[in-house]
């Protein structure tokens, strides 16, 4: 397996430092670079050496992608923004999770929300495949948003597609949204990306995997890698990086293959 952290911008070289083999970079922020801050970044992982493989955080809460607020032009004029910049980056994948972009009224016609989410997706995976970069969607914990929680919900909508898109899973919310001890096997070849965390007593603060919860998460890697992923495994938090602390989270994903 390949293991990345995600960082902000500012924080490549603390990733590098500590020994990851790549970065994630948040989305919303590669879109609100200026083009020289863009050009800067550019060269910042030239000279790193790091790769920027994948972009989390695809956008801001301005940007609705079901709802009563939806705008399918305004979606699509910013991902024709992103995907250039995320190509020259070196991306290979993008995520979407971004639940503040995804949360719906109660009252709101779920199907009609699932549509557009669905008319976003197509639309998103569209203007990113013209560059080579996948799209792959994010079933997101119940406490983040209202719309697809569970991995079957994400896996139902994906095969909606065309080409059916594959899914990025995350165990932090698969513990939210009551799926932590869910068997994968019915998706792990659909995956095109796995993320990890722990957190401080809020689902908004998602922290570096704790040494407590060691066993736990080495027991999920070599889950993984019985049912055959292969693929990137990369520290997704909320909070400002630590090199002490995202150092051991990688040291305890290394050494669940290694034992």
């Amino acid at each position: 397996m390949k293991y990345g952290c995600s960082a902000h911008i500012p924080e490549t070289r603390m990733v590098k430092e500590a020994g990851y083999d790549y970065v994630v970079y948040r989305g919303k922020e590669v879109a609100a670079l200026t083009e020289e801050d863009y050009q800067e970044t550019v060269r910042l992982l030239k000279d790193t050496g790091l790769p920027c493989i994948s972009l989390n955080a695809y956008c801001s809460d301005d940007l609705v992608v079901a709802g009563p607020a939806y705008d399918r032009e305004k979606t699509l004029a910013y991902a024709r923004l992103l995907a250039p910049r995320a190509a020259a980056l070196g991306v290979k994948t993008v995520g979407v999770g971004s639940p503040a972009a995804r949360r719906i009224p109660e009252d709101f016609d779920r199907t009609k929300a699932l549509s557009q989410f669905a008319e976003f997706l197509a639309d998103t995976a569209a203007v990113f495949g013209e560059y080579g970069i996948a799209v792959s969607i994010e079933p997101l914990g119940y406490c983040f948003c209202n719309l697809v929680n569970r991995m079957d919900e994400a896996l139902a909508l994906a095969d909606m597609l065309t080409p059916p898109m594959d899914l990025t899973i995350d165990y932090y919310n698969m513990e939210q949204s009551n799926e932590a001890d869910l068997d994968l096997q019915p998706y792990i070849g659909r995956v095109a990306h796995v993320h990890v965390s722990d957190d401080e007593g809020d689902c908004y603060r998602r922290c570096p995997l704790l040494p407590e919860k060691k066993q736990l998460h080495q027991e999920r890697m070599r889950q993984l890698a019985q049912l055959g992923y292969d693929g990137y495994v990369t520290l997704e938090i909320d909070l400002a990086l630590d090199p002490e602390s995202i150092s051991g989270t990688l040291r305890m994903l290394k050494e669940s293959l290694s034992n």
